[in-house]
C-alpha cells in the first residue's frame, strides 16, 4: 500500500531525527507539543482514518506535518535549537472549521495537478483548482471559487459556480454563475454567458446565442444572437448578423458626438442629414423630435409633399401642353426671371438676393448663394462653395444638419469591434508578470487594493471601485458606482444605473448611457457617445441601414443626393424642349382668301431643337380662317394645336 510505505518510510526518518534531537525534545513540554500539533491540523481522527485505512498501528503513526517541520528545523537550524522557534508554514493557511462533508480533495496523478479546498478536484495536467467544491477537469484548467468549473482544454474559471464548456477550449469565465460554452468565449461579469464560439459576454447578465458566433455583448442584461452582432449598453439586444445595436425595441439610444462622414461607409450625423434636408429647399428640415418636416411643392395649383410627386406632375404638364402656352411661359419667365437670365430660385420662399454661380461649370441654388470655384455647388440659402470640386450646403456660422445625430465631439473614428477586441486582448493577454499565465497583476496589494463594495459587484485593478450592485469595475481606478453599471480602462467611470464606461478616463454619468474610447463623455440617459465636446470620433465602416432606427452611412446619402439632381437636370432638359417646341409653333402665315397653305418652322432654345409644321385655310371671302399645327423637339415633347380664326365687322 503506497500510504503504508510513505509513513514507514518517514517514521524512520523522523526516528533518526528524535535521536539526534534527543535534548531539544525534552525542552518542549507537553502543552508545546500539543499546541504544535493543533497548529499543523492533526487530530485523533486523522490518525485513527490512516491507521484503519492502511494496517498501521495508531501507536506507530506520527503526524507528517510533525515530520516536516522537524525535517526543516533539522535542515536549517544547529543542533540543540528549539524546535518552537519559528512559527509553521501552516500558520498563514487558515480553512473554516464549518466545511461541508462530501468527497475528499483530489489531485490526479498528471503532472503539476493541483486541487486546494474541501471537495475540489483536478485531474488534468497542470490542472488547477482552488475553493470548495472547485472542479479543473482538463489540462492547463484552472477553477477559482466555490463550486467554479473548469471543464474545457486550457479553459479558465474565476468566481463562485462559474464554468466553461467541457468542449470550450481557452474559454474564460470570471464572476457569479459566469459561463463560458464553447472555444474562445470570454464571459465576465455576473450571470454573463457566452455560448456562441468566440463570443464575448461583458456585463452583469450579458449574454450571447448559440449560433452567435463571434458575437460581443458589451453591457448589462445585453444580448447579441446574431452572427458577428455587437450589442452595446444595458439592455441592448443584436439579433441580426454582423449588426451593431445600441438599444431594442421600446429603448432606443442615439449615438451622440459623431464627426460627420466621409468615407462610403461612414455613418452620417444630424448636420449632414439636416444639410441634405435643406438641399431640398420647400421648408424642408428636421425637427426637434428627429422626425423629418417633408417640404411643400405647390405646381399647378396643386401642393406637393415629395419631390418626386412634384416632378411628376410638371414634367406631364409641359409633355401634354393642353393649349395652357401662356401659363407655361407664365410659370418659366417666373422661374428664369425674364426667359433669359440664369434661374433665380425653384420652389422656394425667400426674400434673399439672386443666386451667384461664377465659376466654371458651377451651380448655386438658393436665395444669396454663392459658387465662386470650378466646378463647385452651393445648394441652400446662404450657401457658399468657395473650393474646387466641392458642394457646399452652408457656411461659416450658418451651418446646416442632416439627420438625426447630434454633431460629434471625438477623435477620428469610432470605437470599433476591432478596436475593442483589441483593447480586450490587451487586458487578458498582456505579458505576464506573475506565475499565473490566466490572470496577471501588477500593484500594491496594501495601498492600491481594490474595492467590490456592491452586492455581487466586481473590482479588479489598482485601487478600482465597485461600489453598485452587481457592478464591474475594471482597470486601474476604474469606478462603478451606478447599479449594473460596468467601468471597462483605466480612470474609466460609470455613475448612472444600468451605464457604461469604456476606455481610458472614459465617463458614462446617465442612466442607461454608454462611454466609447478614451476621454468619451456620456451624460445623457440611454445615449451612446463616441467623444466629448472638441475630441469628436466618426464611426467607421457601417453597413447600409435598413431599418427606421439604423445609422445611414455616407452611401446612402450621396446616393439621395445623385437622385435629386437627375432628377432637376431632367426636369431642365424637358423645361427647354418645351419652349423650343412652343417657339416653333409661332408660325408665320400668309393672308390667302380661298386658299390652303402649308407651313414650317423651327426653333432653338439653350441648347434644345425643335420643328413645327403648320396648315392655314382661308375661306373665299377672307372673313373665316381655320389653322392646326403640330411641333416636337423629340423624346415625349411633342405639342399638338389646332384654331380659328373669324374676322367681325369690316
Amino acid at each position: 500500500m503506497k500510504n503504508k510505505r510513505y509513513v514507514t518510510r518517514a517514521r524512520e526518518k523522523y526516528a533518526s531525527v528524535v535521536a539526534s534531537q534527543r535534548s531539544a525534545r525534552r525542552r518542549m513540554s507537553a502543552g508545546k507539543t500539543r499546541l504544535a500539533a493543533i497548529a499543523m491540523g492533526i487530530g485523533a481522527a486523522t490518525l485513527a482514518h490512516a491507521a484503519s485505512a492502511d494496517d498501521v498501528p495508531q501507536a506507530d503513526l506520527v503526524p507528517l506535518p510533525v515530520m516536516r517541520q522537524l525535517l526543516a528545523v533539522q535542515s536549517v537550524r544547529p543542533l540543540g535549537a528549539s524546535l518552537l522557534a519559528a512559527a509553521p508554514v501552516t500558520d498563514y493557511i487558515a480553512v473554516s472549521p464549518n466545511i461541508t462533508p462530501g468527497v475528499s480533495t483530489h489531485a490526479s496523478d498528471d503532472l503539476n495537478a493541483m486541487a486546494v479546498g474541501p471537495t475540489s478536484a483536478a485531474t488534468g495536467i497542470k490542472a488547477t483548482a482552488v475553493g470548495a467544491g472547485a472542479f479543473a477537469a482538463r489540462s492547463e484548467s484552472t477553477a477559482v471559487g466555490a463550486g467554479a468549473g473548469a471543464l474545457g482544454l486550457r479553459t479558465t474559471t474565476i468566481g463562485t459556480a462559474a464554468t466553461t464548456g467541457f468542449e470550450a477550449d481557452g474559454a474564460v469565465a470570471i464572476g457569479y454563475l459566469a459561463r463560458g460554452d464553447r472555444d474562445g468565449t470570454l464571459a465576465l461579469g455576473s450571470s454573463s454567458q457566452a455560448v456562441g464560439a468566440h463570443s464575448v459576454a461583458m456585463g452583469s447578465n450579458a449574454a450571447t446565442a448559440m449560433d452567435a458566433d463571434g458575437s460581443l455583448a458589451l453591457g448589462t442584461n445585453t444580448f447579441a444572437t446574431g452572427a458577428g452582432s455587437v450589442a452595446l449598453g444595458a439592455n441592448s439586444l443584436a439579433d441580426r448578423q454582423n449588426a451593431v445595436s445600441v438599444g431594442k425595441a421600446g429603448l432606443q439610444r442615439q449615438i451622440i458626438n459623431v464627426a460627420a462622414g466621409t468615407s462610403d461607409t461612414d455613418v452620417v450625423n444630424l448636420a449632414q442629414l439636416k444639410q441634405l434636408a435643406a438641399a431640398f429647399g420647400g421648408g424642408a428640415s428636421v425637427k426637434a423630435d428627429g422626425t423629418v418636416l417633408l417640404p411643400t411643392y405647390g405646381v399647378g395649383g396643386n401642393v406637393y409633399h415629395n419631390v418626386g410627386d412634384a416632378l411628376a406632375n410638371l414634367d406631364g404638364r409641359v409633355n401634354a401642353n393642353t393649349g395652357r402656352l401662356d401659363d407655361l411661359t407664365n410659370v418659366v419667365n417666373n422661374i428664369s426671371g425674364a426667359s433669359t437670365g440664369p434661374i433665380r430660385y425653384f420652389n422656394a420662399n425667400s426674400v434673399l438676393s439672386d443666386a451667384s454661380a461664377t465659376g466654371d461649370e458651377a451651380v448655386a441654388i438658393g436665395g444669396n448663394a454663392r459658387a465662386s470655384a470650378e466646378r463647385s455647388v452651393a445648394l441652400g440659402a446662404d450657401s457658399i462653395a468657395d473650393r474646387d470640386n466641392v458642394v457646399s450646403i452652408g457656411s461659416v456660422g450658418r451651418e446646416r444638419q442632416i439627420a438625426n445625430v447630434a454633431a460629434g465631439t471625438a477623435e477620428t473614428d469610432a470605437v470599433n469591434l476591432g478596436q475593442l477586441n483589441s483593447a480586450l486582448s490587451q487586458i487578458i493577454n498582456e505579458q505576464p508578470r506573475t506565475a499565473n499565465p490566466f490572470v496577471t497583476v501588477n500593484g500594491n496589494a496594501a495601498s492600491e487594493a481594490a474595492q467590490a463594495s456592491g452586492t455581487r459587484a466586481a473590482a479588479l485593478g489598482a485601487n478600482a471601485a465597485a461600489n453598485g450592485a452587481a457592478a464591474l469595475a475594471l482597470g486601474a481606478n476604474a469606478s462603478a458606482n451606478g447599479d449594473t453599471a460596468s467601468a471597462v480602462g483605466a480612470q474609466a467611470v460609470a455613475k448612472g444605473n444600468q451605464a457604461s464606461a469604456f476606455g481610458w478616463n472614459s465617463v458614462a454619468s446617465a442612466d442607461g448611457a454608454v462611454a466609447l474610447g478614451a476621454g468619451s463623455v456620456a451624460d445623457r440617459a440611454n445615449t451612446v457617445s463616441v467623444g466629448s465636446a472638441g475630441a469628436e470620433r466618426q464611426i467607421a465602416n457601417i453597413a447600409p441601414g435598413t431599418r427606421g432606427t439604423d445609422a445611414v452611412n455616407l452611401n446612402q446619402l450621396n446616393a439621395a443626393v445623385n437622385q435629386t439632381n437627375q432628377a432637376l437636370n431632367d426636369l431642365d432638359r424637358s423645361t427647354r424642349k418645351g419652349i423650343a417646341s412652343a417657339s416653333a409653333l409661332q408660325i408665320v402665315t400668309p393672308y390667302l382668301p380661298g386658299r390652303t397653305t402649308l407651313n414650317a418652322s423651327v426653333a432653338a432654345y439653350r441648347g434644345q431643337a425643335a420643328l413645327a409644321i403648320g396648315v392655314s385655310r382661308w375661306s373665299e371671302k377672307g372673313t373665316f380662317n381655320f389653322n392646326a399645327g403640330v411641333a416636337s423637339a423629340g423624346s415625349n415633347s411633342t405639342i399638338v394645336k389646332a384654331g380659328v380664326g373669324i374676322v367681325i365687322g369690316d
